[in-house]
């Protein structure tokens, strides 16, 4: 299994537009995408515009096949514009908890 944590700063007033379009972008992968078990939005403590975007994937080629999905050509822009700054991705491996896909 592979991880995917992405840190998202959203402009303050576009914050309650922000939530709505994730989930509506996760409703979307966790219905047409079988290979991904996890995609949740959390919202930082103490920080109403910092989010934590957090995935997981049964391998490399379910990641590529999300990246290339209609709901990610349709949402990804219209959640990069309410971004403040720049997205900060980290990929991992998942080790010492087993998941069956």
């Amino acid at each position: 299994m592979l991880g995917v944590v992405a840190n998202v700063e959203v402009y303050p007033d576009r914050v309650d537009e922000f939530v709505r379009t994730f989930s509506a972008l996760a409703t979307a992968v966790r219905s047409d995408e079988p290979r991904n078990h996890l995609y949740v939005l959390g919202r930082v403590r103490g920080a109403d515009n910092r989010f934590v975007v957090m995935e997981l994937y049964e391998d490399q080629s379910a990641i590529e096949f999300h990246r290339q999905t209609e709901h990610v050509r349709v949402y990804g822009p219209k959640l990069a514009e309410m971004q403040s700054r720049p997205i900060e991705i980290t990929y991992s491996d998942t080790v010492g908890y087993p998941i069956n896909p």
